[in-house]
């Protein structure tokens, strides 16, 4: 049977050919959507992890007249709520970086000495701030590793200085401290689109009377992450008196919602894969209902012969099948080699999740079946006789 159908496509090669392609159109689109959306999607959580952040961020979405969300609330709020292990002071501000033989743009964080315990860092080298550097406001900083190359061409430049300009100030700081990169393949493609982020003691950039851009909250293990957000809002509202409205946002529950929406768009393009994918079916389709009313006489003298409806029938549905499978392969190994160029090009990782394109071809093969399955039934319903007389 499978010898007979090869035949048969052979012997119309231009028809089962063109066939083929619109299939390895179909499966071409929906892996390259799929792969990509996978792709998105790890980026996005190594992304996520590399940056370290967790827990709960609350900032005044809307200012007020009266007390200011400040430093000294952070503190506040560690020491009063005992669901909050840590909390951290943020505040933000662009400057640019120079040495003999490097410079750029960089985004400056004022931070604590609770940075390793709000965010997720990981060290290369060095340390992180403590508290009496970022009580005297002292003139240190933590860079990440790209920067760090970017500056020495090495990882470990502890104890060097590097001039750091912020609202047209300039200082020397010293690195105490090498973190991994938090821009990762994202910073390697873009490159100085995406400002370096540097780590500096927070009394550096603002007094503690000044308003904080947000303050990052690491809850004790056990505690609910919504209720605390709760909490913290209520004591900062209604005890501290801070004016305006306070936003506390779950980090960890917005992570979620970011990878799901990536998913929502995922599924929306491959949705319009599969269209392609069904046109290509209906393709197929009429394709084998051409060919079972070309190939009457020929059905009419392999009954004569002594072949049965369902040797018939068997026919026409492997070279429905093998069509769409030969297409599905075709795609997919097209989207393979495209996926391999860019990954070179770009300098990513772009691969075809393995499962997905066993579906794939598995989806190929039954829907294959399917759009073979009426011409078959068609082609093993005629009449010897009458077949040989068309």
């Amino acid at each position: 049977g499978v010898f007979l159908a090869a035949l048969q496509m052979a012997r119309r090669r231009m028809r089962a050919f063109l066939c083929a392609v619109s299939v390895g159109v179909g499966v071409l689109s929906m892996v390259l959507i799929a792969s990509l959306g996978l792709f998105g999607e790890r980026q996005l959580q190594q992304g996520m992890e590399s940056v370290g952040l967790s827990g709960l961020t609350v900032y005044v979405s809307q200012a007020g007249q009266g007390q200011l969300l400040t430093a000294k609330h952070a503190s506040a709020l560690a020491a009063t709520l005992p669901e909050v292990a840590a909390a951290m002071p943020v505040k933000v501000k662009s400057g640019t970086y120079r040495t003999s033989h490097q410079n750029g743009s960089a985004v400056f964080l004022g931070v604590n000495e609770h940075l390793g315990d709000v965010m997720g860092l990981s060290l290369v080298a060095g340390r992180l701030p403590n508290a009496q550097e970022v009580k005297y406001g002292r003139a240190v900083a933590v860079i990440d590793e790209v920067l760090a190359k970017k500056l020495y061409q090495r990882t470990n430049i502890t104890g060097k200085s590097v001039r750091f300009t912020v609202e047209g100030k300039e200082e020397y700081f010293e690195i105490i401290g090498v973190i991994k990169s938090q821009t990762g393949a994202i910073g390697a493609s873009f490159g100085n689109l995406i400002p370096t982020p540097i780590y500096v003691p927070y009394s550096c950039l603002a007094s503690d009377k000044e308003s904080v851009d947000q303050i990052f909250i690491q809850c004790a293990a056990k505690a609910d992450l919504d209720d605390t957000g709760t909490q913290v809002k209520d004591f900062l509202s209604h005890r501290e008196q801070v004016a305006g409205t306070l936003s506390v946002q779950n980090v960890s529950g917005a992570v979620e919602q970011i990878q799901g929406m990536a998913w929502m768009v995922t599924a929306l393009f491959l949705a319009v894969g599969a269209i392609s994918f069904f046109v290509a079916m209906l393709g197929v389709l009429s394709g084998m209902f051409s060919a079972t009313h070309e190939k009457t006489a020929e059905i009419g003298i392999f009954m004569a012969l002594g072949a049965q409806r369902k040797d018939i029938a068997r026919i026409f549905l492997l070279q429905a099948v093998l069509t769409c499978l030969l297409g599905g392969v075709g795609g997919t190994v097209l989207a393979g080699v495209l996926l391999a160029a860019a990954s070179q090009v770009l300098g990513v990782t772009l691969s075809i999740p393995f499962g997905f394109a066993a579906a794939v071809l598995a989806l190929s093969a039954l829907c294959g079946a399917l759009s073979g399955v009426f011409p078959a039934i068609r082609a093993a319903k005629l009449h010897p006789v009458d077949a040989m007389r068309k």
